[in-house]
């Protein structure tokens, strides 16, 4: 069922949806009001709501337990993880634009998911990247007020990373690109508050795109060993040496 875009209005009631419903696409409509998820059928597979004005507040894990699309982004819910929402099945979720209403614990999402986005969350807290899902492919944690207690870890990302942001954020620290997945394509750590040098001579074979705009970043930067997929390096607005 997709009736995304038709300037639908009101408020939702999930529990007159038909249990066959496999598809649920809604979004860029005007839909309101506070919305039980709990609801939902529970052989739904795909569910886009992105866009509208819902409220209220809601736990991952009431979602179906064989849900492997769910875009709620850009709405005016409060959500948290829940204790069960490890035993979901999703493979892509996108809360963006939704406020979480406590500090947000990455290595609680389910272990199937590839691609999380989770930008302009409000998320608070110390950034912890060393227990996210194992097959993640795409992580946005931009926009948010993250911060890190020393050095920015990124050792211990996923093998299966390809898609990475962190920019927008709070993020103190020096930072090290020397020990990055092997995947990575798109990297952005842009407008921060990350510090001292960069080693740049050990960077993803994959690499497309590395964005390290506004920070504090010194040294001097060695662009002799980059790897020949790059077509974009950003690093303006830093304090290079030359």
């Amino acid at each position: 069922l997709d009736l995304s875009r038709c300037k639908f209005f009101g408020s939702l009631d999930l529990s007159r949806l038909p249990t066959s419903l496999r598809t649920l696409i809604l979004s860029s409509n005007m839909f309101s009001g506070t919305t039980n998820f709990a609801e939902l059928p529970r052989g739904l597979q795909t569910l886009e709501l992105s866009y509208n004005t819902l409220q209220g507040s809601f736990q991952v894990d009431q979602l179906p337990a064989l849900l492997s699309v769910a875009d709620l982004s850009f709405n005016v819910l409060s959500w948290g993880i829940g204790q069960g929402a490890a035993e979901l099945g999703l493979i892509y979720l996108d809360l963006s634009g939704n406020p979480c209403n406590k500090d947000c614990n990455l290595s609680s999402f389910p272990s199937s998911l590839q691609q999380l986005r989770l930008s302009s969350c409000n998320l608070k807290g110390q950034l912890n990247l060393t227990s996210l899902p194992p097959r993640l492919t795409n992580l946005d944690l931009s926009g948010n007020l993250l911060k890190t207690p020393s050095g920015l870890n990124l050792s211990t990302l996923p093998l299966t990373l390809q898609w990475l942001s962190l920019s927008f954020n709070t993020l103190s620290s020096t930072v090290d690109l020397t020990h990055l997945p092997a995947t990575l394509a798109f990297l952005d750590l842009s407008y921060n508050k990350l510090f001292g040098p960069l080693n740049l001579t050990a960077l993803p074979p994959v690499l497309e795109k590395l964005n390290l705009q506004r920070n504090i970043l010194s040294g001097s930067l060695n662009l002799g060993s980059l790897p020949p997929t790059l077509t974009v390096l950003s690093g303006s607005f830093n304090s290079w040496n030359g």
